[in-house]
């Protein structure tokens, strides 16, 4: 089965929760990761190197 591929826009509190609830998701992958370059983000993208 292919997987779902996923875009994550904005990486506040809310989504770091999504991201972290994707990880559990076998089916989806994350395919982008935008939001306006805040501390937030570089903590998203830290936490999807550690999946890759």
């Amino acid at each position: 089965m292919d997987k779902t591929r996923l875009a994550l826009i904005g990486v506040g509190m809310i989504g770091k929760r999504h991201l972290k609830a994707m990880r559990d998701v076998e089916e989806a992958e994350l395919a982008a990761l935008v939001d306006h370059g805040s501390r937030s983000f570089r903590a998203c993208q830290r936490m999807v190197g550690a999946l890759l």
